[in-house]
């Protein structure tokens, strides 16, 4: 199974799109977690919102992760070692206010935590390389405080 997941605060039809596009060359599960926008898939049902346990649930038996540049889950995926493709929201494309998702991606990736899609056939190939290879990789940081730090100091809190 393989989880989407774009937050509650805003739909992200580009996401859902590529997604929807590829999705009939997927023979696994998608269970898409966003908030619903204009864009209406073919190939998958959007849930809009999880209760948390059900998305950790989620997020736990899936092979891999697609999603928006949210902390939340960036964090969940680190802790437990799940292969994570970031694709974050772009301002000039009206996708969010600011371009804080586009600074998230290019420090995280950086770190080697995460790997980020900066393009839609960016996307496209990261996803097609981790159905295929269904990497789950050991649990990325033992330490989870390094993280905790790096992320407190980049966000200045």
């Amino acid at each position: 199974m393989i989880l989407v997941t774009c937050g509650t605060q805003e739909p992200f039809d580009r996401l859902l799109a590529i997604i929807d596009k590829i999705a009939p060359q997927i023979n696994d599960k998608l269970i898409v977690q966003c908030k619903r926008g204009d864009y209406d898939p073919q190939n998958f049902r959007i849930v809009e919102s999880l209760p948390s346990q059900s998305h950790d649930d989620l997020l736990d038996r899936s092979s891999f992760v697609i999603a928006h540049a949210g902390m939340g889950t960036i964090i969940k995926c680190i802790e437990n070692g799940k292969p994570l493709i970031v694709f974050p929201r772009q301002a000039i494309l009206g996708e969010h206010r600011t371009d804080h998702q586009i600074a998230t991606a290019r420090q995280l990736e950086r770190t080697g935590f995460v790997k980020v899609a900066w393009t839609d056939q960016e996307l496209e190939n990261l996803i097609k390389t981790e159905f295929a290879n269904h990497n789950t990789p050991d649990k990325i940081i033992l330490d989870f405080s390094e993280l905790t730090d790096y992320v407190k100091d980049f966000i200045g809190i």
